[in-house]
């Protein structure tokens, strides 16, 4: 049952534009699309079969594997370099700028992101076929570095996105911290170490060597308790995150959406943060609407001649149930800090929580 990729959108959201006289991207030059030399499975990290069974791909992470050239870091470096002044800052001073949907704001971002070599590759790493996700706000997210890295907090977390590539920009050998890392062990652990106020357990958390810019992991994030290390001392630091997704509408999907206050005085704090609003509603539709194309199709090909109205409207109403859950969250009331916070608790499946 797979379903074809997504249409990006034409135009770019109200409030976005794309920059003026940045390069363009040449998957001649840029990538330079090296594989990983180790895979960490689920079952590695102590998830059983019944967990499994819920993703696209048995992995959990990758080790460091290459996917920019030099050439296509220093483009892709100075375009972040660039995007910084549309990042949003939070009102929580140890919290890092963030930039969501950059390939809204850089056609050289959205390019690289929806290149059909990356994603051909990841697939192969996958043992699984990918596609870029159709839900373009978790396309091309920047991080960036904190101005004060001593009063930064980087919480262990998992994601709410399912497989996804963080990028390094910048030379990790430079850096005093900085580093990505993961738990190796399941989700239920993890939050049993935050309920109990216990640290992870040094012995089992692994920070796998990224040997320079442009390597990159693979992980299936919502799966797998990571974080970026804070660093010690101030350095430059850039990294760039994207998502997959399985062209496969009978996987579940990882991706979730929560749509924030606007009257909620920590969404007021920056005004980019208003701009990224205009986005949101639109690119969650598309993404429901992009999965229940897949099972509406296989509904086309494969409903039974029958006479049993009921079996019809079953087949039928789990075709489109994904259509009526979105529309009924967009008409649903917008969701507070304290909300967010509790429906990403980590006994949720696919929430997102900080872990210490």
């Amino acid at each position: 049952m797979l379903t074809e990729p997504h249409f990006f959108p034409g135009e770019a959201p109200p409030g976005y534009s794309y920059l003026e006289d940045e390069p363009e991207f040449d998957p001649r030059t840029d990538l330079q699309l090296e594989p990983p030399q180790e895979l960490t499975n689920l079952r590695d990290l102590g998830y059983d079969t019944g967990f499994e069974i819920d993703f696209p791909s048995p992995l959990a992470v990758t080790s460091a594997l290459r996917v920019l050239s030099d050439t296509g870091v220093e483009k892709t470096r100075k375009v972040i370099k660039r995007l910084l002044p549309h990042a949003v800052h939070s009102p929580d001073p140890r919290v890092a700028p963030v930039l969501h949907g950059a390939v809204y704001r850089s056609r050289f971002l959205r390019d690289l992101s929806l290149s059909p070599e990356v994603a051909a590759f990841f697939s192969e790493i996958a043992g699984t076929d990918l596609v870029p996700t159709a839900l373009p706000f978790n396309l091309a997210q920047i991080n960036y570095v904190h101005p004060q890295p001593e009063q930064a907090i980087e919480g262990w977390h998992h994601d709410d996105t399912g497989l996804s590539m963080l990028l390094v920009v910048h030379d990790p050998s430079h850096l005093d911290g900085g580093r990505f890392q993961y738990f190796h062990g399941t989700r239920q652990e993890a939050a049993g170490y935050a309920r109990n106020r216990l640290c992870l357990p040094a012995d089992r958390v692994v920070s796998p060597v990224l040997p320079g810019p442009g390597y990159a992991v693979l992980m299936q994030g919502s799966a797998l308790v990571h974080r970026d290390e804070p660093l010690w001392t101030p350095g430059e630091r850039y990294t760039l995150g994207s998502c997959y997704d399985s062209p496969d509408p009978e996987h579940t999907a990882p991706n979730r959406t929560y749509f924030p206050d606007e009257t909620d005085t920590d969404h007021l704090f920056d005004p980019e943060t208003q701009v990224e609003r205009l986005c949101r509603y639109v690119d969650f539709a598309r993404h429901k609407a992009w999965r229940a194309r897949g099972r509406l199709d296989a509904f086309l090909r494969e409903v039974p001649w029958t006479d049993d109205r009921e079996l019809i409207v079953r087949q039928l109403t789990e075709a489109v149930r994904e259509v009526v859950e979105a529309v009924n969250l967009l008409r649903g009331d917008e969701t507070g800090t304290a909300q967010v916070t509790q429906l990403r608790a980590p006994e949720e499946s696919r929430g997102k929580r900080r872990m210490a």
